[in-house]
């Protein structure tokens, strides 16, 4: 039986110990953000610093 992972078109690694690793790759790029996702995140960034924080 195949995980959601495997259909979507995953693989796994097995590691030392034993435990298969799903294979991820991570993108560094930020996200698009609209009009008002950019003016919440100026706002958090300005007023609320340890929030905006939190998200980033």
């Amino acid at each position: 039986m195949k995980s959601t992972f495997e259909k979507m078109g995953g693989t796994y690694t097995l590691g030392a110990d034993g435990i298969y690793y799903p294979n991820l790759v991570s993108t560094d790029e930020e996200p698009h953000y609209g009009k008002y996702g950019m003016m919440r995140k100026t706002y958090l960034k300005e007023h609320r610093p340890a929030m905006y924080s939190l998200y980033m």
